[in-house]
């Protein structure tokens, strides 16, 4: 891998890096709307 195969490599790992990154804290925002939610009912 050259030099510049290797940036445009690095450089597109990262973002699909970010995806999971996102996901996860979509999950975990759901994660606290869901126990929130479940509390709030208890109530």
């Amino acid at each position: 891998v050259n030099e510049k195969e290797y940036k445009h490599a690095r450089k597109v790992l990262s973002a699909a890096a970010m995806t999971y990154v996102a996901a996860t804290a979509t999950a975990v925002a759901e994660l606290v709307r869901i126990i929130l939610l479940a509390r709030a009912s208890d109530n």
